[in-house]
Order: structure tokens, then sequence, then C-alpha cells
């Protein structure tokens, strides 16, 4: 998805370099030359980390929502200190995840393994994630919210809630868990057809 912003926002790059951690691609296909390159304009992406803190710190530019020192603690002030406007994504918003995003990449792209094997699943195919996850999340709401409260409400549902509905953290990384381990077969499936068919659309999956 990070590719796929960075293209949008800075269009397409010849190569892909990290130059100030001395990687280099010298052979990358259009659809991995993202033009990042051009977004943060070839400097080491902690500027961006830093230029991300001291705007935020500021308070007065590149995201919509100051952040507020909250009563319930310094936790909560940091909270609020990372709420970022995301739709659509904030100057602010781009920085804190595209900056630290570029910082780690070079090691994860060295990273050998399970867990490295499993991650880059969905690297591969993170738009056909993306919309297979939403209807997923959808149906299985909507199946548990029927059982439990006797009617089901949807994404797009803004009426008042169930009395006896209570939000749960714990819950939510739940289904989360859940729902990347049910995804990941399908999502294994569909990186292996666009490893054998080369068609242009299916990049943009």
């Amino acid at each position: 998805m990070v590719r796929r912003l960075a293209r949008s926002l800075g269009g397409r790059h010849p190569g892909c370099r990290y130059d100030e951690f001395q990687l280099t691609r010298t052979h990358c296909d259009e659809h991995f030359a993202i033009g990042i390159a051009q977004f943060s304009t070839n400097r080491n992406p902690t500027y961006d980390v830093a230029m991300f803190f001291l705007l935020r710190a500021l308070n007065i530019y590149g995201d919509p929502d100051p952040w507020t020192a909250a009563e319930r603690g310094p936790l909560y002030s940091f909270l609020s200190f990372l709420n970022l406007n995301k739709y659509p994504p904030s100057l602010l918003y781009l920085l804190m995840t595209i900056g630290p995003a570029l910082l780690v990449l070079p090691l994860l792209e060295r990273a050998h393994g399970v867990a490295a094997h499993v991650v880059g699943v969905f690297g591969r195919v993170p738009l056909f994630f993306y919309l297979l996850h939403i209807p997923v999340i959808h149906t299985l709401f909507s199946a548990w919210a029927k059982t439990k409260f006797g009617f089901a409400w949807g994404l797009l549902y803004t009426g008042p809630l169930p009395p006896a509905y209570t939000p749960s953290l714990l819950r939510v990384y739940a289904v989360w868990i859940g729902v990347l381990l049910a995804l990941y077969w399908p999502c294994r499936w569909f990186a292996m057809v666009k490893q054998r068919n080369k068609a242009n659309w299916l990049s943009y999956l």
C-alpha cells in the first residue's frame, strides 16, 4: 500500500534507491519502481520522522485535528499526539507512516524465515487483501451482532448501538489475528496466480 500511495503522489520512478542506506535496486520492474524517492526527495527518511515530531509538537500545521494534553495522563496525551487524520491522509499522517516504513524497509528486505515469508505473501497482494478483508470482517461482525443482540448493523450504520454493547480492544485484536490467519491462504493462492500470469491488470492487486 505504501508503494501505491507513493506512486500516486510522486509518479513512477526509473529505479528504486535508498541512497542513505547504500541499498540499490538496479532491475526494478515498473510495478515496484514507485517514485518514493521523489516523494521523500532522496533524503534519509529520518528527516521525515523528525519533521513529523517537530510539526506535531508545534501543533499548528500538518493535520486538521490538533493534539491535546489529556487529563487521564501522559499515555493518553501521547495517543492524542499520534491520533492523525487518515481519510484523507494529512501531511503528518504521511510523514508518520511512510518515514518509519522507509527506515525499516532495508532491514525487512533482508529478512528470512517463516515470519518473513508469511508477511511477504500479504505484501505481494496488498490491494487484493484490502478488498477482501472488508466484506469478510463485515460479514463476521454482522453475524456476531445478529446472534448476540438480535439485529445486525453494518459498516455504514449510524444509529444508536445496543445498550448491552461494550467496545473491547481485546476482541478487536482477536478478530484481527483471526482474519489474517483466514485470509493467508486466499492471498497465497492469488500471489501464485500473479506469479504465473503476467497480465498488467493483476499488478494493481
